[in-house]
């Protein structure tokens, strides 16, 4: 009877581990869905609002990556130098608020540039970033990795 009990108290404690575990998995793999969406929202309220403009892309400045957003493993962001003019006829030369790896553009391309009418230095370049999606994707895997840990740990502590 007494390796009953062992196996059992085994069984409880691997239970507890990996359910916790499965939970931490489960959690953040949410959390980067919802980051994701997020990131998707906003973009899509700069673009509700933003004006589409004919531009160049003069270069690109590499910096490191931004430690407050989402960055897979990219230590260098390229943000495009734009030159683009506005309605009235005012050039424009601006750094883009968004980087990418690799750039959205090379330099000397052509372009088209999204700016926001209340603010015409908040740019950007007007090709869909697949961040959001990379991001929705790890989310997903993790928090599939988490339920299924977390069903196994079910499953180890009701045995």
């Amino acid at each position: 009877m007494t390796p009953l009990i062992a196996t059992n108290s085994f069984s409880s404690h691997a239970g507890l581990i990996i359910g916790g575990s499965g939970l931490v998995f489960l959690v953040l793999g949410t959390g980067l869905v919802l980051v994701a969406q997020m990131m998707r929202r906003r973009r899509a309220e700069f673009d509700a609002r933003a004006t589409a403009v004919p531009g160049e892309v003069l270069d690109n400045v590499w910096r490191a990556a931004n430690a407050s957003t989402v960055h897979l493993n990219v230590s260098l962001l390229a943000y495009p130098l734009l030159r683009y003019r506005l309605p009235d006829g005012t050039v424009v030369e601006q750094e883009s608020f968004e980087g990418r790896s690799p750039p959205a553009a090379r330099k000397g391309s052509t372009v088209t540039v999204v700016y926001d009418p209340a603010d015409p230095r908040r740019v950007r370049v007007a090709k869909e970033s697949v961040l959001p999606t990379i991001v929705t994707i790890f989310g997903a895997i993790f928090a599939g990795i988490g339920a299924l840990m977390a069903a196994g740990a079910l499953a180890l502590l009701v045995l």
